[in-house]
């Protein structure tokens, strides 16, 4: 059986995963995907030792990559 696409974490967000994206490529795929869905930075990317974030909104809605 196919794993689940989308699930709640443990805070009740909306989650989903994606595979094989490398670091060099994550503010790409964020731009991306901030295109597509029309969506606006919320401040710039954060990274860390062990991740990478970057948040984004359209109006009201919040949209997180980690």
């Amino acid at each position: 059986m196919p794993e689940k696409p989308l699930w709640r974490d443990a805070s009740g967000r909306l989650t989903f995963s994606v595979d094989g994206v490398e670091a060099c490529d994550f503010a790409d795929v964020c731009r991306r995907m901030a295109d597509r869905f029309s969506l606006t930075p919320d401040g710039e990317p954060l990274a860390g030792p062990d991740q990478m974030f970057w948040r984004f909104q359209r109006g009201n809605l919040v949209v997180g990559a980690d």
